[in-house]
């Protein structure tokens, strides 16, 4: 068998991926979302999808050409339509 090398590397807030994506770094496979950013009640949802939107955006700097991003949101305020149109505009 081939040998892999793997890089774990745990960002806990928005400035570890913006020095993250300062320092080049990029990686095949990140796993995203922040129960902290999730909307308690409906009228919290604008400011959620402004977080969640920086988050993905942030992630996807990092991620390799190919990769993977895995997000989601634990939210009952946040549709499904909601979470994918905020990753659209993310995606810009």
């Amino acid at each position: 068998m081939g040998s892999a090398t793997s890089s774990r590397w745990k960002a806990t807030r928005s400035s570890c991926c913006a020095r993250g994506i300062d320092e080049g770094r990029l990686f095949d496979t990140i796993v995203g979302g922040s129960a902290g950013v999730s909307p308690k009640t409906r009228g919290a949802l604008d400011g959620a999808l402004r977080g969640y939107k920086d988050i993905n955006l942030q992630a996807m700097k990092l991620l390799a050409p190919g990769g993977l991003l895995f997000t989601a949101s634990c939210s009952f305020h946040l549709s499904r339509g909601m979470f994918f149109e905020m990753l659209s505009e993310a995606v810009g």
